[in-house]
Formats: C-alpha cells, sequence, structure tokens
C-alpha cells in the first residue's frame, strides 16, 4: 500500500516503565542467519569502539569484587600450608580448605551476578542500538536501574529451567546406584542436552524484552518463547556461524575475539528486532530530531485513474458573485476627518531643518 503524507497520524502507545519508544512493523520480518551476521559485521566496523570497549567496561567491576574476595577465601597462610604438605609428600588439606572458603565463594559468585545483571542491560541497550543503525553511547551501560531486577529474574529463571533436568537425572543416577552409576549418568545426560538445547534456544530473547519492552521475567520468557516458535532451527543455524566466527577471533592471535563476540551480539540483537516485528525506534517521540524525511522510495506518484483531478463540473470554479464583483468596502473609505483636512505643518515655522550640521554624509 502506498504511504500517504496526508492520513492522520497513527496512535504512538506509551511504552513501559523503562522501555524504549518502538515503531511497530505489524508483525515478524524475514530474517537469514548468514546475512544477518553480514549486517552485523558491517554494523560493527561503522559503531566498532563502542561495541568493543563497552563489554570491557562492563566486566571490569564483577573482576575487581572477584579479585578482592578471593583474596579473602584463600589467604596466604593457607597456600603456604598446603603448598607444605604436597611438596612433603603428604595428603593435602584441600577439603579442609575449600570448606572454610565456601561463604566467600558464595557471598563472590552473588555479587559477581548482581553487577553481572545491572550491566547486562545496558551492553544489551547499546546492542539494540547498533541493531536499529542508531548510534552507540557508552552511557546506556549506566541505565540498567529500571530493568536491573526483571533481568535478575530472567537470569535466575533460564538458569533453573535448563539445568534442572541434568540435575535431576544426575542426582537420581547417584542416589540409585552410587559413582557406579555415573556412566549411565553420563548418558542420559547427554541424551536430555538436547531438550535443554531446545529449550535453550526457545528463552534466548527474554533479555531484549525485559530491557526493550520492559516485561517482567515470566511475562519475557513467555514472549521469547512465542516468538521464536518455527524459528529454534534457523536460531540454531546462527549459534553454529557464532562458533565458527569466534573460531577465526581466536585464530587472528586471539586479537579477533574482541570484534567476534561484539558482532555476534549485534546479530542476536537483530534476530530479536526482526522477530518481534520491531525494527526501528519513534525517534521524534526519543530524540526529539525532527519528523523525519520521507519514506523509502519517497511519497508515490499521484492517484491512478488521471491525477488528483480537474476543476468542478460546470465551468471551473466560477467568476466573482452576481452584481459586478466582489464590490468596494462597505460604505465607501470616507473623506478627511472633519475640519479642513488633515492639518497643516505644526505652528512655529514648519517641520524644521535638518539638525545641526546636515544630516551627513553617506556611511559606509
Amino acid at each position: 500500500m502506498a504511504f500517504n503524507p496526508y492520513t492522520p497520524p497513527t496512535e504512538v502507545h506509551s511504552p513501559a516503565a523503562g522501555a524504549n519508544p518502538q515503531i511497530p512493523n505489524g508483525g515478524p520480518q524475514a530474517w537469514e542467519p548468514g546475512e544477518t551476521m553480514g549486517r552485523a559485521w558491517e554494523v560493527f566496523k561503522s559503531q566498532w569502539a563502542t561495541l568493543v570497549f563497552a563489554p570491557i567496561l562492563a566486566g571490569i567491576p564483577a573482576n575487581v569484587v572477584s579479585q578482592i574476595t578471593t583474596k579473602f577465601a584463600f589467604n596466604e597462610q593457607d597456600m603456604e600450608r598446603l603448598g607444605r604438605q604436597m611438596g612433603n609428600g603428604g595428603q593435602p588439606d584441600f577439603l579442609k580448605i575449600f570448606a572454610g572458603a565456601i561463604p566467600v565463594l558464595v557471598i563472590t559468585v552473588l555479587l559477581t551476578v548482581l553487577i553481572q545483571a545491572f550491566f547486562q542491560v545496558g551492553l544489551i541497550r547499546i546492542f539494540l542500538q547498533a541493531a536499529r543503525g542508531q548510534f552507540c553511547q557508552f552511557g546506556e551501560l549506566l541505565k540498567g536501574g529500571p530493568s536491573f531486577l526483571s533481568m535478575l529474574g530472567v537470569m535466575f529463571l533460564k538458569s533453573v529451567i535448563t539445568l534442572a533436568l541434568p540435575l535431576t537425572a544426575l542426582g537420581i543416577a547417584f542416589g540409585a546406584g552410587g559413582v557406579e552409576a555415573l556412566p549411565v549418568a553420563m548418558v542420559v545426560i547427554s541424551v536430555l542436552m538436547i531438550p535443554v538445547i531446545v529449550i535453550s534456544l526457545g528463552l534466548s530473547m527474554a533479555e531484549f524484552y525485559v530491557v526493550d519492552q520492559g516485561m517482567g521475567p515470566v511475562q519475557a520468557l513467555k514472549a521469547s518463547w512465542s516468538v521464536t516458535s518455527g524459528q529454534k532451527g534457523k536460531i540454531f543455524l546462527l549459534g553454529l556461524i557464532s562458533v565458527g566466527v569466534i573460531l577465526l577471533g581466536y585464530l587472528a592471535c586471539c586479537i579477533g575475539v574482541f570484534a567476534a563476540m561484539p558482532t555476534i551480539q549485534v546479530a542476536n540483537a537483530m534476530v530479536y528486532c526482526a522477530l518481534s516485528g520491531t525494527i526501528g525506534y519513534n525517534a521524534f517521540q526519543q530524540y526529539g530530531g525532527g519528523y523525519g524525511g520521507p519514506p523509502g522510495g519517497g511519497y508515490g506518484g499521484p492517484p491512478t485513474g488521471g491525477g488528483y483531478g480537474g476543476p468542478p463540473a460546470g465551468g471551473g470554479y466560477g467568476g466573482p458573485p452576481a452584481g459586478g464583483g466582489y464590490g468596494g468596502p462597505p460604505g465607501g473609505y470616507g473623506g478627511p476627518p472633519a475640519g479642513g483636512g488633515y492639518g497643516g505643518p505644526p505652528a512655529g515655522g514648519g517641520y524644521g531643518g535638518p539638525p545641526g550640521g546636515g544630516y551627513g554624509g553617506p556611511g559606509y
């Protein structure tokens, strides 16, 4: 259907709290894994600085916390005692050392997950900006507050859902046969990895729904599962291509990984935009940058059937009203004021001469 510039603007629905305003595209868009990765690479080349350094900056706080807490978990005295025991051929006290470190390790994991959940929101915002052709901004890293709890909930639920089957099988195997049942348990877990992979593919878009549309954890998981229906095979193929891209990054003296990982994340963001039908932002509402230009290809030609039509039937648009034209002003313009006209010059000899010395010469 041709774009009509004279139609009234469509209603813009207010996004949920923490969500970015979008322009719905009316349904999922077609996409192909290889083409999507290629487009993501082109996007990366144009905004590589932000896409490379934003994940690095986001990872620094969690790494610092991990380094500090690990120092408390394994102090130098314990490490020296362990070294002496191993050097003397004795039995190292691994169990005793790790048992004492468990509380600190649990705190470390919790703090790391909290920090990662906060910065993950900002990273997804940046990847979505890149996928939609927007300018990526480092400041998005610090905007994780509104979606922080929902992101934390999605991360927790996805971990529980994907690990429930393997851990349950492992527990049943050990409970039934102990260590001897370990080979059987590994076979069962290998078989269960197939449904685990399918579930993971179905829930892979949940984080994007949390950040981009302000959904809660359960709602985002449901939306992801729904939108990936019939698309899991292509998402899996994109994952295989991603593995190849990462391997190429390692072959490039490992430096290429810094380009491979952001490119893969941008590709995932493009898949979300295509599946959810949210290709672009409402630029005017978001950035205040005007109403934008005409749609691709222009506004189109005049309507079919001879243009916009001629003048009305009956001899054109008509002449002036009957009765001699449009007429003059009612009652005429009137004469000069009473009292002899508009008056003469002021008393005292006229309007006077020029100022002292004249009006001056021409100025440049």
